[in-house]
């Protein structure tokens, strides 16, 4: 959490803070960026509260796990990192953009019972550089 807090709200800041007022602050944050921070694994996400966008890209993440207390998230992105295999995303019902391209996947497919309902299926399957997928109403893709 700590982490969090320093990249939101800057190091001099939470250095003046009590332990309390950091986990106020960080449940507060609707947007939180930890890109480029060699983080091997997410947990206690439960703290990050209405989070909307979560950036985790250029990481060391090896999987996709322990997002289920992210109710309000609708932009993941897990870009370059160490992802094998895309888990289970029906937990994130408002995602509308979720970014995978540049892990360690040979091929993904989007089953239906993988993403949330708002998410269009892909028309082909992705490659080893998988796109940006974003959720619109009109039942399109869109590839970056």
């Amino acid at each position: 959490m700590k982490l969090v807090a320093i990249k939101a709200l800057g190091e001099a800041v939470v250095a003046s803070m009590k332990a309390d007022q950091i986990a106020d602050a960080v449940m507060k944050l609707d947007k939180v960026r930890l890109d480029d921070e060699c983080i091997e694994e997410i947990d206690n996400l439960e703290a990050l509260g209405a989070v909307t966008h979560l950036q985790l890209q250029r990481n060391r993440l090896q999987c996709m796990c322990n997002l289920e207390s992210l109710q309000h998230l609708q932009l993941l992105t897990l870009a370059s990192n160490d992802i094998m295999d895309i888990q289970n995303l029906t937990c994130l019902r408002t995602l509308k953009a979720f970014d995978i391209g540049y892990n360690l996947l040979d091929e993904v497919t989007c089953p239906r019972l993988l993403l949330p309902s708002a998410f269009p299926l892909p028309r082909t399957p992705w490659s080893v550089s998988p796109p940006v997928v974003v959720a619109d109403d009109s039942d399109t893709t869109s590839k970056k």
